[in-house]
């Protein structure tokens, strides 16, 4: 393997036809302001309801271990 460098890089004819390769580029595809699937509306109201679980959890928690009393 690389017993033949020195034959390539002196100009053999192995390497003459790659200078011609070209890529094709692909353009990456724009995505609306959609994500997962949702408008702005959608993904407000979802974080106020994700918001309001863990609110409702954490003083669930609190009254459980005494932490918080009601009365």
């Amino acid at each position: 393997m690389f017993d033949s460098l020195r034959e390539l890089s002196d100009g053999s004819k192995e390497l003459e036809g790659q200078d011609e390769l070209e890529f094709e580029f692909e353009e990456p595809v724009e995505q609306g302001p959609y994500f997962l699937g949702m408008n702005p509306a959608q993904r407000l109201i979802l974080a106020l309801m994700i918001f309001a679980v863990v609110a409702v959890l954490g003083t669930t928690c609190l009254v459980v271990t005494e932490r918080l009393w009601i009365f």
